[in-house]
């Protein structure tokens, strides 16, 4: 697959616009996922993705080496995500939107504790465990990705899974949440 999208990218620097079509259709979920992932809001996930896909078309004849073309636009849409959570951080809503996939996520993993465990990790933190965890990039990708260096990354993964071992061992277990229901009954 790998070469496919690196054949399909090849074309689309060309203006080959089915090509640019076919690549971002390859790459839409997992943009998809990383926007969720960072912005926690259906509507600005769509809209940071939307904009990278436009960013992306406008300068794609830009790209130096189209291995990296899925590095790139990630680096992109995290650059459009993180704008997005800063306006969006000096606004006050009053009422709380709720997350429905738009796209099968293949890293579900069924354990709500974890998802929102790592929701609950700062922005720069839950970035790294997304791209890090759930889209299987190498530390030197994040760094280039986030454009910071290698060993900010390292850090920013220690810290994040500290923060998770902590936040998951002080969450009731199964059997616990049971006595706890069996508890509140009587």
């Amino acid at each position: 697959m790998r070469e496919q999208l690196i054949e399909l990218v090849e074309l689309a620097k060309r203006g080959d616009k089915p090509a640019f079509d076919e690549v971002i259709r390859l790459c839409v979920p997992d943009l998809y996922r990383i926007a969720m992932s960072i912005l926690k809001n259906k509507d600005d996930a769509d809209d940071a993705v939307c904009e990278t896909v436009v960013r992306a078309y406008e300068s794609i004849h830009k790209l130096n080496d189209c291995n990296f073309f899925k590095t790139w636009i990630i680096r992109i849409l995290v650059n459009q995500a993180n704008t997005a959570y800063q306006k969006r951080s000096k606004v006050i809503f009053l009422n709380d939107t709720t997350f429905e996939p738009q796209y099968e996520d293949a890293y579900d993993l069924g354990n709500d504790e974890l998802a929102a465990a790592v929701a609950s990790l700062s922005l720069k933190l839950r970035t790294v465990i997304t791209l890090y965890y759930f889209q299987d990039m190498r530390i030197k990708e994040i760094a280039s990705v986030l454009m910071i260096p290698q060993g900010t990354v390292k850090w920013r993964l220690a810290k994040a899974k500290s923060v998770l071992k902590e936040k998951l061992s002080e969450a009731p277990q199964p059997r616990q949440k049971e006595e706890l229901e069996n508890a509140k009954q009587y």
